[in-house]
């Protein structure tokens, strides 16, 4: 015997949830028992395609279009491996149109992968070590989008493409990232879902310039490493005057010209709090500030260990180098965390 069931009521639906419904079936009628909401399990069959996880440490670096007629490319410079002998490998990369993931397919250098409507995606995954030669990032391999893109997921499928990637945190090589999304103007945060630097074990140069110019980068990545490299954060988010929101810098002891001009010219970077308590390295900290936080209204506080208060507060002395260029007349402060 068939049965139709008609709720009297909306039946709430919840994107990422699925609904189930409790129906008691009697002899002559259909009567509604419960409404539970549940969250997918994680790689989960739906029938059309997988569940995206929750963790974005379990996501392949995702590229989604906000606009429609999106084009993402990925190019490898031929200079890299003719000028440096560093053979990259072309990633592997997989689209989702809406309702279903595409299988894995190679990827050729500078192919235009098209994300037809908003919402679209495109993930990458490979196993290389390096993708730059040199400090100058002319042979760095770049991401590049003509339209709005969100950038989420788990930056080191890249360096590995097995599903080891969600709790693999080390970097191989000299400058892994370097310059990888440089002047990328269209790189936009996406408002709940994060781009994932999780690497513990850094390596020189290993993000130098990496969001280098991405203007509409709101939100910087977490950085966990507490041991970190010789110039491993180098003008990492100079010029990203879009950006509001900065990590907490937890490594305690500085290396060398790690943080050089790490946050230059963000302009609208309202404060920052740095937990190191050994700042002596050469250059550690050189023109980190120059020019950040100078939009109207930013409070353009930097938030230390209460013991080294009285440690380098001046912009000429070594030390903290606080910037005094706000257009507001305010310059940075130190203040205990």
């Amino acid at each position: 015997k068939d049965y139709t069931y008609e709720s009297s009521t909306d039946i709430p639906l919840v994107a990422g949830q699925y609904t189930t419904l409790g129906l008691i079936v009697g002899k002559d009628k259909v009567e509604l028992s419960s409404i539970t909401i549940s969250d997918w399990a994680p790689g989960a069959d739906m029938g059309d395609g997988e569940v995206e996880p929750l963790d974005m440490h379990l996501i392949p670096l995702t590229i989604e279009a906000i606009e429609d007629g999106a084009t993402v490319t990925f190019t490898i410079p031929d200079a890299l491996y003719s000028t440096y002998s560093i053979n990259v490998t072309a990633p592997e990369y997989r689209c989702f149109d809406g309702t279903v993931w595409s299988q894995w397919h190679d990827y050729s250098s500078g192919q235009g992968i098209v994300l037809a409507k908003a919402g679209d995606k495109v993930q990458f995954r490979a196993d290389n070590k390096r993708y730059s030669g040199n400090s100058t990032l002319y042979t760095s391999c770049i991401f590049a989008f003509d339209k709005d893109c969100y950038v989420y997921g788990n930056i080191m499928s890249l360096v590995d493409k097995t599903t080891s990637f969600s709790t693999n945190t080390t970097l191989y090589e000299l400058l892994t990232f370097g310059g990888m999304f440089y002047n990328n103007i269209h790189l936009k945060s996406h408002p709940t879902k994060r781009l994932v630097l999780p690497a513990t074990t850094l390596s020189e140069n290993c993000y130098r310039s990496m969001f280098e110019g991405c203007e509409g980068m709101t939100i910087a990545p977490e950085l966990p490493a507490m041991n970190l490299a010789i110039n491993c954060y180098y003008g990492m988010f100079r010029g990203c005057t879009g950006l509001t929101t900065a990590p907490v810098l937890p490594a305690t002891k500085l290396e060398r010209f790690c943080y050089v001009s790490m946050f230059s010219n963000c302009s609208k970077l309202n404060n920052l709090t740095c937990l190191a308590s050994d700042i002596s390295a050469h250059g550690c900290l050189r023109d980190w500030l120059y020019e950040a936080g100078t939009a109207d209204g930013c409070e353009r506080k930097l938030y230390v260990d209460q013991s080294l208060l009285g440690v380098g507060t001046g912009s000429s002395d070594g030390q903290w180098y606080l910037d005094e260029s706000g257009t507001d007349g305010k310059r940075w402060t130190l203040a205990g965390y």
